[in-house]
This record gives structure tokens, C-alpha cells and sequence, in this order.
């Protein structure tokens, strides 16, 4: 989910494919037992930012995404942060998530 309301750059709560990413960190000999620590790795990082880059590679420099927090739970209906036709709640979700989305704009403190 994409934040940057009112600031000066985008940031993104991203939920990872989290099979794909275990398969990945395992070729790479990185542990996978703890889930929110392997997706705060160094090697974990890079790799998500590198796909972001590569992403929007075509894209304005203001649609950029500058930075990223990494989920380690889907977003879900029954956390009430998704609508029945799988819509995101963005309002619950940045309530939620406030903390992580202010951890990314340090400026703005």
C-alpha cells in the first residue's frame, strides 16, 4: 500500500510473496525461521529494493518510491483491514500501521 499523503516523497507497506521470498533467502543461505527478522536483512532489503527500482524504472521522479516498511502478515479481512471484494481499508490500515509510516518519514518529526 502506497503512503505519502501530504509528504514530500511515497513510501509502501509491502506484503511480501512470502513462499517466493523463503525460496529466495534459502538459495541465498539465509535464514527463514523467524519471519520479521529475515525480512529485516540486509540481503532482504536490497532484493525488495532493487525490484521496486526496477519497477518503476519508467516512472516520474515524484512516483518514485523512496522507502519501504516490510509486513510479515497479509493484510486480511478478518484484521478488518481488507472490504469483503478484497479492497484495501486504508483508513484501519494506516491507523494500524502509523508508528511503521511515521518510522519512514523521520523529517517530518
Amino acid at each position: 500500500m502506497l503512503v505519502g499523503n501530504e509528504r514530500k516523497n511515497l513510501a509502501a507497506l509491502i506484503v511480501p510473496n512470502f513462499d517466493a521470498l523463503k525460496a529466495w533467502a534459502t538459495e541465498n543461505d539465509i535464514a527463514t525461521d523467524d519471519l520479521a527478522t529475515m525480512l529485516e536483512t540486509r540481503e532482504v532489503q536490497q532484493l525488495i529494493q532493487g525490484e521496486i527500482r526496477s519497477r518503476l524504472i519508467d516512472f516520474s521522479d515524484f512516483e518514485q518510491v523512496r522507502r519501504f516498511t516490510l509486513l510479515d502478515k497479509e493484510f486480511s479481512q478478518e484484521a478488518d483491514e481488507m472490504t469483503p471484494t478484497l479492497k484495501l481499508k486504508r483508513n484501519v490500515i494506516i491507523e494500524r500501521y502509523g508508528d511503521r509510516i511515521e518510522e519512514m518519514y523521520p523529517e517530518d518529526s
